[in-house]
């Protein structure tokens, strides 16, 4: 019993953790088959034991039997476990406790609601975008609709809401995204995601504050931003809700609702009745008018009447005194801006909340505390919470007096959270000195708690990656708007390089963007040693996304730097990651002098794994020009030597390029096994690019062998992997492998849609060999198209 249980888990262990969903019948042909396995031994058992025994058939009966039943218990386990009772198992199911609460009043959208709900149920996914300024209700209205009954008879469980506000870079809107899925997956957390929401027969997701990436000043945002629209769009079961600012959203989506987006605000009847419903009834003909004064005032923009019926509720408050401070607040405001918005009348209304917090006579713990919310857009979490109730006199009480102001609410979990409108506002308002954080003890505390979270983001693919990054993850939004806050406002220091760079690292490896250190950058020019690694480090990322010119540029930069301050061990770096840049951009000889130039320094350097570096990169020159020989010695002679000094990586990458080689070479059963060996440890030390490139490498033999389904099996695995890696050139090689499987196939239609997608992924990278393989993506559309 113990070899069959263990049979099964390893089974399962075999099993995608995105792939959750559809394993029931998986999981139940497993138990099937152990199951005829042990009613075949049983038979044969039984005829022996016939022939030469009699007395003990009937215990190996018995035991048998009980083997059975254990196995259908536990295929039975299985699917309850699938069903929903494990959140492990069936980590769909449990997201329902991560959806954001349904509004508790929502006056005047019901024509909004019945308009947005028959599309939402309708036959054909819609694809929905709700526009309008801060305050107006797009995020309310969004998660009301999540729970009209007729939403969720169509979508059951699988109704889920992402919000991006704060978000900086395209890691922090992925991690949400495989958060709010209940994906666990943190090496590659967005092909996780995807792979889940194509498994779902129908499902709704709605993404909030889209702006905040949209309109990010990081291209690398915008550009990852348009990427991800670009596959969520081909989820052809998908349903999906936007809420935008601005109406300008990603290309390439038919939006259902185009023609009516904007959203307006409420009636003056529906604005009334909500303030009448959070706070109390006019006492008199005179306060009922001048309610409605007040709400007109504010154009009946439902955030702002919100927060002035919480005001109203409070002793000696009245809708004519509200429109009185309303006013005089407004006047002071207006001298100093000449915005006339909506979005300004909403700022006017949380600046009396301010002020009347002030009036309560409480002590400034709260509006404290109210800055501090404010600096974590995913949510001031409970065990942060906790870590900074020393350096309160009454953190409980300061987080009450928000929540009654509704400054702040409670999220799921149990977070302090603040909507868009009012956090960029308090933002604006508090912009903390370096000098107000030194005296200011809960900041400094904030400080050190986000610092010893920086330290923990992983550094590199060892084997406690997994463990480490499934940590790290959730707070990686909150530490990357925090340190953007601390790089605009401090002058550097040791402590906020080191949390750059280490967050920097994680971004590297999961999903990389330059973001943190193009911001830190300009703060370093009197810091010339961390200003020399902070370039080198955007120049490694530009190198990864493939932005060879930028790439270069930032390496460059930084080799001038390390020559001046005599560091060998950066120069060698600097080197192995130009000569990267300069072949694939068809530099194959300034490539190999970057090289031996670093070879040459190598008998100054310290550090032994730059000796593998140099020589599996020169490996990699020497298979591009066709120097097959060459090529071979280096990578043998280093695979060799990695081996024996424990550098699982290095000799990974040295056994896929072998697998290349013979590729090259038509030495296909070679090829396969060298590529195999690599893929084994590349997933065992969690490198998902690693995983990804040896998928299509395995995929290019599958075809180049006829083999035309499982090509197709492997290079559409290879996309969903490499996806979220940021390594386009990978990706569009998937792109245009697929586009052959599928011409020789006769799916011209997909075939036209993968070449096309590689063209344009070829066609953005500066690149001499991409400039050639756009061309021949452009040649097969035209064949295809003729």
């Amino acid at each position: 019993m113990r070899n069959v249980s263990s049979s099964v888990c390893a089974s399962l262990r075999r099993v995608h953790p995105a792939k959750a969903f559809p394993l029931t019948e998986y999981i139940s042909k497993i138990i099937d088959d152990e199951a005829s396995k042990m009613q075949e031994a049983h038979k044969q058992l039984e005829s022996q034991f016939l022939v030469k025994t009699t007395f003990t058939v009937s215990s190996i009966a018995d035991g048998v039997a009980s083997v059975e039943k254990t196995l259908i218990e536990i295929r039975d386990g299985v699917r309850t476990l699938l069903e929903g009772r494990s959140v492990e198992a069936a980590h769909h199911v449990h997201v329902l406790a991560r959806l954001p609460g349904c509004p508790e009043v929502l006056n005047g959208r019901t024509s909004d609601l019945i308009k947005y709900v028959r599309l939402l149920c309708g036959a054909v996914p819609a694809r929905i975008v709700i526009n309008g300024p801060g305050g107006i209700g797009k995020t309310s209205l969004a998660k009301a609709l999540l729970y009209r009954e007729e939403v969720v008879a169509v979508f059951g469980d699988h109704r889920f809401f992402i919000s991006v506000e704060g978000v900086i870079d395209m890691e922090g809107a992925i991690a949400q995204l495989a958060k709010q899925l209940g994906v666990q997956h943190p090496t590659d957390p967005l092909s996780a995601s995807i792979s889940f929401l194509m498994s779902l027969p129908r499902v709704l997701l709605v993404i909030d504050n889209l702006e905040t990436l949209w309109f990010s000043k990081d291209d690398s945002a915008q550009t990852g931003t348009a990427q991800l629209f670009r596959r969520l769009k081909d989820i052809t079961s998908l349903t999906l809700i936007v809420t935008c600012r601005s109406g300008t959203t990603p290309d390439g989506i038919i939006w259902s609702n185009e023609s009516s987006a904007e959203l307006r605000p409420i009636s003056l009847d529906a604005a009334y009745d909500t303030f009448v419903t959070l706070s109390r009834p006019p006492e008199t003909t005179a306060e009922e008018a001048s309610l409605k004064d007040l709400l007109r005032a504010v154009d009946c923009v439902p955030l702002a009447v919100t927060l002035l019926a919480r005001l109203a509720k409070l002793p000696g408050k009245s809708p004519s005194s509200l429109l009185k401070q309303w006013h005089s607040e407004h006047t002071k405001m207006m001298a100093k801006t000449s915005d006339r918005s909506r979005e300004f009348n909403v700022e006017v209304s949380i600046q009396v909340s301010l002020d009347l917090l002030a009036s309560t006579g409480a002590d400034e713990e709260a509006e404290q505390l109210l800055f501090v919310c404010a600096l974590l857009p995913d949510g001031l979490r409970p065990e942060v919470f906790e870590k900074m109730s020393d350096s309160f006199k009454n953190i409980s009480g300061a987080k009450d007096l928000l929540l009654t102001f509704a400054l702040v609410s409670l999220g799921r979990d149990g977070e302090l959270l603040m909507l868009s409108p009012v956090r960029h506002f308090v933002l604006s308002q508090f912009p903390a000195t370096s000098t107000d954080q030194s005296t200011s003890s809960h900041l400094v505390v904030l400080r050190k708690i986000y610092f010893r979270i920086a330290a923990t983001a992983p550094q590199d693919h060892s084997e406690d990656f997994t463990s480490r990054a499934t940590a790290f993850a959730p707070e990686y939004g909150n530490l990357s708007s925090y340190l953007l806050h601390l790089i605009d406002r401090e002058e550097p220091s040791k402590e906020l390089f080191d949390a750059v760079i280490a967050a920097s690292e994680y971004s590297y490896l999961t999903c990389p963007s330059a973001a943190l250190l193009d911001a830190l950058r300009p703060r370093l020019d009197a810091h010339s040693r961390w200003l020399a690694r902070c370039l080198g480090q955007i120049g490694r990322i530009r190198l990864k996304r493939c932005e060879y010119a930028l790439c270069m540029e930032s390496l460059i930069q930084a080799r001038v730097l390390d020559e001046e301050l005599g560091d060998v061990d950066d120069q060698i770096w600097c080197a192995c990651l130009l000569a990267q840049s300069l072949d694939a951009c068809g530099r194959s000889e300034d490539a190999e002098q970057e090289l031996l130039a670093a070879q040459a320094l190598l008998s100054k350097s310290e550090r032994s794994p730059w000796k593998y570096l140099v020589h599996r990169n020169l490996g990699w020159i020497y298979l591009a020009r066709e120097e097959y020989e060459a090529a071979t010695d280096h990578l043998v002679t280093e695979k060799d030597e990695c081996l024996r000094t424990g550098q699982r990586l290095y000799a990974a990458q040295c056994s896929q390029q072998l697998g290349k080689i013979a590729v090259r070479q038509g030495r296909l059963p070679a090829a396969e096994l060298d590529i195999q060996l690599a893929l084994s440890e590349f997933e065992a030390l969690g490198s998902l690019l690693g995983a990804g490139q040896c998928f299509a490498d395995l995929g290019e033999i599958k075809y180049l062998q006829s083999d035309l389904e499982s090509a197709a099996t492997l290079f559409a695995r290879a996309e969903v992997t490499l996806a979220s890696m940021g390594d386009p050139h990978s990706l569009a090689r998937c792109h245009r492998w697929l586009g052959k499987v599928y011409r020789d196939q006769g799916r011209k239609k997909d075939a036209l849609d993968k070449f096309d997608a590689a063209r344009i992924l070829y066609e953005s990278i500066d690149s001499t060999y991409t400039r050639n393989d756009a061309e021949y993506c452009s040649q097969e559309i035209a064949k295809l198209k003729a």
